[in-house]
């Protein structure tokens, strides 16, 4: 990473910090306003419901959960219209800031900003395109129609209700929301870093005579996936290459690969301002293996720790190339002799310990009990 590149990762992570993450908290904090109103309002039908028919039977209970499904279904709805109004209004500014940050406030004359699109051209990509497989508004409603109503339909059928009662009904559902509520923050929070990174991708686009090629960064924190460390430093032709996200609440970011003052048309005497605490030239897998066992052991796990501490395999060797996920255990250790992780964990971790046989335990048991 050279020293353009730092300025540049500087201004992604301060946009992050003061633009992304306060947008995104304040769609997480109207999301689960509305989704605990819709919990109120389905406490209350049901409770009249219930007073109607008080004695609990399945088919009682599940006509209730399809009562209350429409409720749930009008919450997310809302939840949806409301996060695509924010993702609008944030696509908007985050071309801007990320314009601002590669053209280092205008002073970069051959970078131009990226086309500018309507508010109604950025809303149909959000709601059209699909994330994960499903669209923002099918992930929305999944959250409710199965991790709720489907969910208490199947603990109804299977008589899992402890005591089957309208009560267990009740508190099921209650259970379930707190599952809701975090799904909920964790689709506001990717959508939102999925939006600014798609501004990122369309300005890099505009700039394409100068900009051919993109490095992946992350961040140098143990709470990164070590899918993200793998990949950081990683360079990839424009088009190419993981997509950004990575994975829900991934926080990973696109840096131009080694930019130039002439190519960004920048004055060679123009002061950069770099994140002093980060060495540009070290990726985050070679921070992480400067850290302490047990920092390393919570990003990669024991058995790859041994791997890695005794050179069998490198970091990148972690990550598997076609789908960008870590590979299994069995897939990273094809082609190395049997034995190769016990002696590997026996040089990092030391002996283990001897158990003791059979015989000597039932010794041992007669001497203590004559």
């Amino acid at each position: 990473m050279n020293e353009i590149q730092g300025a540049i990762k500087k201004g992604l992570d301060d946009w992050q910090q003061e633009g992304v993450d306060p947008v995104a908290t304040a769609a997480v904090h109207r999301s689960i306003t509305t989704a605990n109103a819709a919990h109120r309002r389905s406490t209350f039908l049901m409770g009249v419901a219930i007073s109607r028919s008080p004695d609990f039977t399945e088919r009682a209970a599940v006509a209730i959960l399809d009562d209350l499904a429409p409720i749930f279904s009008n919450a997310a709805g809302n939840i949806t219209s409301d996060l695509v109004g924010t993702l609008v209004t944030l696509s908007v500014a985050s071309s801007q800031a990320h314009y601002e940050n590669l053209s280092f406030g205008g002073q970069a004359i051959n970078v131009v900003p990226a086309a500018i699109r309507t508010e109604e051209e950025i809303a149909q990509a959000f709601e059209s395109v699909p994330f994960g497989g499903r669209l923002l508004q099918e992930w929305v409603e999944s959250s409710f129609s199965e991790n709720i109503i489907a969910s208490c339909k199947a603990d109804v059928v299977k008589g899992m209700l402890n005591g089957r009662s309208y009560d267990q009904l009740a508190k099921k559902i209650s259970e379930r929301m707190v599952t809701t509520r975090g799904q909920l923050d964790t689709i506001c929070r990717t959508f939102c870093q999925t939006c600014s990174n798609d501004a990122l991708q369309a300005l890099y686009r505009a700039n394409g005579d100068i900009i051919q090629q993109w490095q992946w960064s992350s961040a140098r924190l143990p709470s990164v996936c070590p899918s993200c460390i793998a990949l950081d430093g990683t360079v990839w032709p424009m088009g190419s290459g993981p997509s950004i996200p990575l994975h829900p609440r991934c926080r990973c970011a696109a840096l131009p690969y080694q930019p130039s003052f002439s190519k960004l048309g920048l004055s060679p005497h123009t002061e950069l301002e770099t994140p002093g605490a980060i060495n540009l030239n070290e990726t985050s897998a070679q921070w992480l293996m400067r850290q302490d066992d047990k920092t390393i052991t919570s990003v990669v796990g024991p058995n790859r720790l041994a791997l890695l501490k005794t050179g069998t395999v490198e970091f990148p060797d972690l990550l598997s190339r076609e789908d960008y996920r870590m590979k299994k255990l069995d897939d990273l250790l094809a082609g190395h002799p049997e034995g190769t992780l016990a002696k590997a964990k026996e040089v990092v971790f030391g002996k283990p310990p001897r158990r003791a046989s059979a015989s000597t335990i039932k010794r041992r048991y007669r001497r203590l009990n004559p």
